[in-house]
């Protein structure tokens, strides 16, 4: 099953039935024989909420309901359900589970206006609210690769060095 050392398998299917064996319920080394009552579930979900959470940015503000229910939608349909940043249609990326967003370009909650606004994938969507520094950097990461490319460059824009060469 396993060559001789530390645990090396000698391919992926022995490795997942060695793995569903042995690190599953009783046999988990930390399972410990208990489970969570729900009591116990409910009180940690307490103690994380609110500013008790890692996330907190101390009661930002909430969208409105115009934004939320009129103007995401209407600024949607007017985009013809695509990514502003990738070009990606909505249909393309419910296959890959992944939402359309509605952003706000200047990133006040509160200018509700269809100029302030950009309809991106969640994909899209969280790379530039990084790179413009809207949240917390010890959760997400820095997007690399094609992320950070289309955020530099979008719609196939290219810089002025790279044509000139």
């Amino acid at each position: 099953m396993f060559k001789e050392g530390r645990l090396q398998f000698c391919s992926d299917e022995c490795r997942y039935a060695f793995v569903g064996e042995n690190m599953s319920g009783e046999n988990n080394q930390n399972f410990g024989g208990k489970s969570m009552t729900d009591d116990t579930r409910y009180k940690m979900r307490l103690a994380h909420l609110g500013e008790k959470n890692y996330n907190w940015k101390g009661g930002a503000a909430r969208y409105s309901h115009f934004f939320k229910q009129v103007l995401g939608p209407m600024m949607k349909a007017l985009r013809r359900y695509r990514c502003e940043c990738c070009g990606k249609h909505q249909v393309e990326l419910a296959k890959m589970g992944i939402t359309l967003d509605a952003h706000h370009r200047d990133g006040n909650k509160h200018n509700d206006t269809p100029e302030n606004t950009e309809i991106l994938c969640h994909t899209c969507h969280m790379a530039k609210e990084y790179m413009l520094g809207m949240f917390d950097r010890r959760v997400y990461k820095k997007p690399r690769g094609r992320a950070a490319w289309r955020l530099k460059y979008p719609k196939g824009e290219t810089s002025e060095d790279e044509n000139s060469v």
